[in-house]
């Protein structure tokens, strides 16, 4: 590796690890992941949002969103802290919450339960109208043009995931995609 450059190393290190599927293999397993781009939101202060790259059939999977679960949304908290003054260490100052953690923006969850379901993918990015107000680059009255599902039809561990207590979950590291 001395005579490579980081880019000769980064596919290097990549070729060596992916696995090689056939064609057929592709054709019938594979997902598609460029199907939106994500770039400047065309809804004002909003950021970055997913873009159609395609015409993509009602209906059709979008794109694939691998979840990683967070047991407990406490977790997001961010906190003030001071410097002990006897060992010059950082102290978490427990009274003093100063918000949540941006991720929690992207995370799927319910009010009563601590879990969390976080898309790994440019997932999410796509913006699901949950606000259901008519303005520029938002949708009107019909609502969202698409909806995050369950793989169970072409991931066979959601049925089972779906399945696992709240402490089996708290085990696992993935979810299955969206």
């Amino acid at each position: 590796y001395r005579n490579m450059t980081s880019e000769q190393i980064a596919f290097h290190l990549a070729w060596r690890t992916v696995q090689r599927r056939s064609i057929d293999w592709i054709i019938e397993n594979g997902k598609c992941l460029d199907n939106i781009d994500v770039r400047r939101s065309t809804i004002p202060q909003a950021g970055r949002g997913a873009f159609a790259s395609r015409r993509i059939p009602k209906g059709e999977m979008i794109v694939p969103a691998t979840l990683v679960h967070i047991a407990d949304r406490n977790t997001l908290k961010m906190y003030n802290f001071t410097t002990q003054h006897d060992s010059g260490k950082q102290a978490r100052i427990e009274e003093e919450m100063i918000g949540m953690q941006m991720l929690l923006n992207y995370c799927f969850g319910h009010g009563e339960s601590t879990v969390l379901l976080c898309p790994t993918t440019s997932s999410s990015a796509i913006n699901h109208c949950s606000t259901r107000t008519i303005s520029a680059g938002q949708c009107g009255e019909d609502g969202p043009n698409a909806a995050y599902r369950l793989p169970e039809d072409w991931s066979p561990e959601t049925k089972e995931w779906l399945q696992l207590s709240f402490e089996e979950l708290r085990r696992v590291r993935l979810c299955p995609c969206v």
